[in-house]
């Protein structure tokens, strides 16, 4: 996260917008998108997790019979 902070901080992002609002346009836009990005991972997570949980209890209940 401080890595991704970090590089935003060097680059020189293409403003958005008008010259009063460029500034709080082009912030909003860069927040959605990581904010978006993360809920995919987040979600790409929880999808793996719950297949290796589906996956043990497979082979629990393959086990008991």
């Amino acid at each position: 996260m401080t890595d991704l902070a970090t590089f935003l901080q060097g680059v020189q992002l293409p403003k958005v917008g008008c010259c009063d609002h460029e500034r709080e346009l082009t912030l909003a836009i860069v927040k959605f998108y990581i904010l978006l990005r993360f809920r995919f991972y987040a979600k790409s997570l929880n999808r793996e997790r719950a297949s290796k949980r589906e996956q043990l209890k497979h082979l629990k209940l393959r086990r008991c019979n």
